[in-house]
């Protein structure tokens, strides 16, 4: 049976605004336009910056720059062949110069310092993060009724490792793939999301409270 309920109002303004950040995400290397944006939430032109600033906290402009900065600081760590100029104009920075302003400013240091001490650094933004992305899988004619975005993992090659120790441990496990494993592996992260994997049969070690899951790196040869 068809679920006919429409979605709650609460429920609409999060599918419409999540589509915004799914589309920022994904143009983080061009300019973002005003009326474009408003366009993929469906809103006012008119209104829409002061949607988003009450909605998110931040205003457009701070949330592209600062999504820019922490993909930059991505591929920095996965992509160690990539020149800081590269990665500047990969997310969106006219120049390495604007780049390395920004990225300090951010960050308490150069992209190259970045670089350079990936494995603590990294570690300490894990863990200071606020949230994150969950996703599970759902039966094919699956209805979300607005409560969730549907979207498909793409497939393709991805290195797999399993994790398990306590919860905030596993920062150090991403951090010891990218900075030790990936660099002599022969292979580069690419553009595809990251994620954990866990499994409700063996998600936790019933001896020890552990929790069990698989890192998954979408990978491509060098």
């Amino acid at each position: 049976m068809t679920n006919t309920n429409p979605p709650s109002p609460r429920a609409e303004y999060t599918r419409r605004m999540n589509r915004v950040l799914n589309h920022i995400d994904l143009h983080l290397d061009q300019p973002l336009d005003l009326q474009q944006l408003a366009g993929v939430a469906n809103f006012s032109p008119f209104h829409f910056h002061r949607v988003f600033a009450a909605w998110m906290g931040e205003t457009l402009g701070d949330y592209a720059r600062r999504r820019r900065l922490e993909k930059a600081a991505f591929r920095l760590a996965c992509k160690p062949a990539e020149s800081v100029l590269q990665t500047a104009l990969a997310t969106g920075f006219g120049s390495g110069e604007a780049f390395a302003r920004a990225f300090k400013l951010k960050f308490g240091c150069t992209p190259t310092e970045w670089r350079r001490d990936t494995r603590q650094r990294l570690a300490a933004q894990a863990l200071a993060a606020p949230d994150h992305d969950a996703c599970v899988t759902v039966p094919d004619g699956f209805d979300a009724a607005g409560s969730a975005d549907l979207t498909t993992l793409p497939g393709g090659r991805y290195a797999v490792a399993r994790f398990e120790g306590e919860p905030a441990a596993i920062a150090n496990a991403w951090t010891w793939l990218t900075r030790n494993w990936l660099p002599d592996s022969g292979l580069l992260c690419d553009d595809r999301p990251c994620f954990e994997m866990f499994s409700l049969d063996t998600m936790t070690n019933p001896e020890n409270g552990r929790i069990v899951c698989d890192i998954c790196i979408p990978v491509r040869p060098l």
